[in-house]
């Protein structure tokens, strides 16, 4: 799993939700809490991107493993926190 962050230019009413019923439940029913814009923000804004890999051996896993172990943090920071937020500077730094 690496971490991606945020979608910096885009606005949250401007996201579309994938089609599927669970995430028009969950959204019509976060909207009805009056909550904190961040809980829809997360939902809909946020992203991640998952990889699979095959191994050849246990060594070979291992070997896998341990790059992407020492690959999160650095993407990590290379796109969270981003200054920008729905297109314009948010004051992070």
């Amino acid at each position: 799993m690496i971490a991606g962050s945020l979608l910096p230019f885009d606005k949250l009413e401007d996201v579309k939700l994938i089609s599927k019923p669970r995430y028009q439940i969950t959204l019509d029913y976060l909207s009805s809490l009056k909550v904190d814009s961040l809980i829809l923000s997360a939902m809909t804004r946020t992203l991640s991107t998952q990889v699979t890999f095959d191994s050849l051996s246990e060594d070979d896993m291992n070997r896998k493993v341990r790059s992407l172990v020492a690959a999160v943090p650095v993407s990590s920071a290379l796109f969270a926190n981003s200054p920008i937020e729905s297109g314009a500077i948010n004051g992070t730094l």
